[in-house]
């Protein structure tokens, strides 16, 4: 008689599953009302065996329905907080689970806004993989249907035809031309920035600098001529120069240079870093040096580890006026931002050539020319820390540049 019973309250329960199965299947493929409103369900069924009763009530059923409403709401608010819109108007991505849905990226009025208690769950799954999506219709961006776009030599984005501009057309992003860093959701997969595309602009300005494109001849980074004196404890001028830079840097003391000719020079800076006692480096500024001028007390040691260079710079024109500054007394800050414009700049920093910095120019400015006079690696800290020291030129910087990808606190720039 036990079994008899037991199998009777399994029966009715599985009557129940049945009953809600085919409501909620029922109520997913209408579009008429709420689901709620779609039930039919009246009372209760109420089974009595001795002292045990089983009950089936249509209000649960109502509560079911009442729940999954709920869900659909939900959603798509959801959806709305991350700029998908489930649309009445025929534009965005078409939805085929549903007859006249449409996801869109801008929030439609309130018309045009589709009901999601109106919705199958099938519609409402296919709005959220449309959300992770990424249209190339521009409409769906708010511009005109059919507008064509055009990347300028500026590296932005136009809606007509600029000079020298080429066509493009919406794509998804890569990590390849995205921020190095910066994180983005793509066709529904996380990606991370690695910068590739910024960096190709980075190294245009690096490798091309003069690099035709209608820049200014103060763009060309060959007018830096470079002489190395490193090995040597003295070198002599072989030409008559103006505008006379000379740069120092090694492991365990500093370089005073010392003329023959009496001729004047100055220090324009050097490093005070207490952490980096290892590493010391500077700057010296000459107006002028005669030929046959004979600059001694270099270090005689030849190895990558020193930095003992000779710079001139042609038609170069500071009369006197150089200054050196360190770009910030914070070793957490990453960028500087350039206040005033400048002319045959030097950019020294405690870093290796694999760290260059990134340059973001002005609007008028496709990018910064720049170039690697050297790089010398200084051996390691007493941390085991590798240490390193280069230097760049820098034809021009127009103020308000921002020069990032670097620590201030160990960057110094002479202009």
């Amino acid at each position: 008689m036990k079994k008899i019973r037991n199998k009777k309250i399994i029966l009715m329960m599985l009557t129940l599953t049945m009953l809600l199965s085919v409501c909620m299947v029922t109520t997913a493929a209408s579009t008429s009302a709420a689901t709620k409103n779609s039930l039919r369900s009246q009372g209760a069924i109420r089974y009595q065996e001795g002292t045990e009763s089983v009950v089936i009530d249509s209000a649960d059923l109502y509560t079911l329905a009442d729940r999954l409403d709920l869900f659909k709401v939900r959603v798509a608010e959801q959806l709305g907080e991350i700029g998908t819109y489930l649309s009445r108007n025929p534009s965005g991505t078409q939805l085929t689970s549903d007859e006249g849905v449409y996801a869109v990226h801008q929030k439609p009025s309130s018309s045009g806004e589709a009901d999601p208690l109106l919705l199958s769950f099938d519609t409402i799954l296919e709005g959220i993989a449309a959300s992770q999506s990424i249209p190339t219709d521009p409409a769906v961006y708010g511009m005109g249907a059919g507008a064509t776009l055009y990347k300028g030599t500026d590296g932005k984005l136009y809606s007509s035809a600029q000079e020298g501009a080429e066509e493009i057309r919406i794509q998804a992003a890569t990590a390849e031309n995205l921020s190095a860093g910066t994180a983005a959701w793509v066709n529904g997969r996380l990606i991370l920035g690695t910068g590739g595309d910024n960096k190709t602009y980075h190294d245009l300005g690096y490798r091309e600098g003069s690099g035709g494109q209608g820049s200014e001849s103060s763009d060309d980074v060959n007018k830096a001529r470079v002489i190395d004196m490193n090995g040597s404890s003295s070198y002599v001028v072989q030409e008559d120069m103006t505008d006379v830079f000379l740069c120092f840097s090694r492991a365990g003391g500093y370089t005073t240079p010392i003329l023959s000719s009496g001729e004047s020079i100055k220090l324009v800076i050097k490093n005070v870093e207490s952490s980096l006692p290892w590493l010391q480096w500077s700057i010296y500024y000459a107006p002028k040096l005669s030929k046959g001028t004979v600059i001694s007390n270099l270090h005689e040691t030849q190895n990558d580890k020193v930095m003992s260079l000779l710079i001139t710079i042609e038609d170069s024109h500071k009369n006197g006026k150089v200054s050196g500054i360190r770009l910030s007394q914070s070793t957490s800050a990453t960028d500087y931002v350039i206040e005033e414009d400048m002319t045959d700049v030097f950019l020294y920093l405690t870093a290796p050539k694999s760290k260059m910095p990134d340059f973001t120019p002005m609007d008028d400015q496709t990018y910064v020319s720049f170039k690697l006079l050297k790089e010398a690696s200084h051996g390691y800290d007493d941390k085991g820390n590798a240490i390193y020291g280069s230097l760049y030129y820098i034809p021009r910087l127009k103020a308000g540049t921002r020069i990032s990808n670097i620590n201030p606190y160990r960057a110094y720039m002479v202009y």
